[in-house]
C-alpha cells in the first residue's frame, strides 16, 4: 500500500514537470506597478455611493500624531499639564487600559492592594495615593510609563504615546477621587452628597 502511494506521488511530481519550464524569467518593466489603478484624494468613484473617494473617519478617532508629547519641559522640568486634547473620553479611555495592563499590580483602585503586590514583599508596587507619588507631575508619570520604573517594565511597546497621556489622565482622576475636596466638586455633585450624608 506504502509503495503504491510512493509511486502515486511520484507519477504527480512528473506530469506536473511536463511540458513546462521550472524557471521563469522575470520581467524587469515595473510599469505594471506605476499602472495601478487607484483613487486621488479629492477624485470621484463608483465604489461609494456618493461618488467620492476621500472618505469620512469613523467617530471618535484622531490623527495619528508623528511625533510625541514631551514629558519635560526646555529646562528639564516634569511638564504640569496634560496635553491639551485630553477630555473625559480620553480618561474613560485611559481607566480601561489602566484595568488591562495596571491594576494587575497597583490594584483597581491604585492603592497596590492586588494579587500580586501581594507576591512582591520585597519591592511592593507602589500605591498612587502616598504622599510621594501625589507630589509626581503628570510628566514624570508618563516618562515611568514610557521608561519604566525599578520593577516596573517600559511600556511604551504596548501603548503609545496617546495612550500613555491616557493612562496618565486616569491616574490623575484616581488620585483625585481619594483626595477630592467637597467643596471643589461641582454644585450638582455637591447636593446629590448632601442628599447621601448622615
Amino acid at each position: 500500500m506504502r509503495g503504491a502511494k510512493v509511486a502515486l506521488c511520484a507519477c504527480a511530481l512528473l506530469a506536473s514537470c511536463k511540458g513546462g519550464d521550472a524557471f521563469h524569467e522575470m520581467n524587469p518593466s515595473w510599469s505594471r506597478m506605476m499602472k495601478q489603478p487607484r483613487g486621488d484624494a479629492f477624485g470621484q468613484t463608483s465604489v461609494f455611493a456618493d461618488g467620492m473617494v476621500m472618505r469620512t473617519p469613523p467617530p471618535g478617532t484622531r490623527p495619528i500624531e508623528l511625533h510625541e508629547t514631551p514629558d519635560r519641559t526646555p529646562d528639564g522640568e516634569y511638564v504640569k499639564t496634560l496635553p491639551a486634547w485630553i477630555g473625559r473620553a480620553s480618561i474613560e479611555d485611559g481607566h480601561a487600559r489602566f484595568d488591562q495592563l495596571c491594576a494587575v499590580c497597583h490594584g483597581v483602585a491604585g492603592d497596590g492592594d492586588s494579587a500580586v503586590a501581594a507576591e512582591m514583599p520585597l519591592r511592593e508596587p507602589p500605591s498612587f495615593v502616598t504622599p510621594r507619588l501625589l507630589a509626581l507631575e503628570p510628566g514624570a508619570i508618563h516618562e515611568v510609563i514610557r521608561d519604566g520604573y525599578g520593577f516596573m517594565p517600559s511600556y511604551a511597546a504596548k501603548l503609545d504615546d496617546d495612550e500613555r497621556w491616557e493612562v496618565v489622565a486616569y491616574v490623575l482622576a484616581l488620585r483625585r477621587s481619594r483626595h477630592a475636596v467637597v467643596s471643589e466638586l461641582p454644585p450638582d455633585l455637591v447636593s446629590e452628597l448632601r442628599k447621601e450624608a448622615p
